[in-house]
């Protein structure tokens, strides 16, 4: 699983665009590390793709270090899934997310 790392204070803007791979979904409480950072401060102006369907959803987790997603629903079908965060944080405003199998 991976996840940006900054060694740096981290603002956050923009959107936070999630795409979850088909047929993936998190099970209940099942957390990702999206950011790290020594200190994170403002919040997204947007979050999309939260809704994963089937009665699951994410929920973005701010807190001190790290943002998180937050996997809500029940069981999984994919607890085998690879993490990966496409840079496109501060160039357009948008990070985007996408969980593989």
């Amino acid at each position: 699983m991976g996840s940006l790392s900054s060694t740096g204070p981290a603002a956050l803007g923009g959107t936070l665009a999630i795409t979850t791979d088909p047929g993936f979904s998190p099970a209940a409480a099942q957390s990702f590390v999206v950011l790290t950072s020594p200190a994170i401060t403002g919040t997204f102006a947007a979050t999309t793709g939260t809704a994963v369907g089937d009665g699951h959803t994410y929920t973005v987790n701010v807190s001190g270090v790290n943002v998180n997603l937050v996997g809500n629903g029940v069981g999984s079908n994919g607890s085998n899934a690879a993490l990966s965060l496409t840079d496109a944080w501060k160039q357009h405003g948008t990070a985007m997310l996408a969980l593989e199998r």
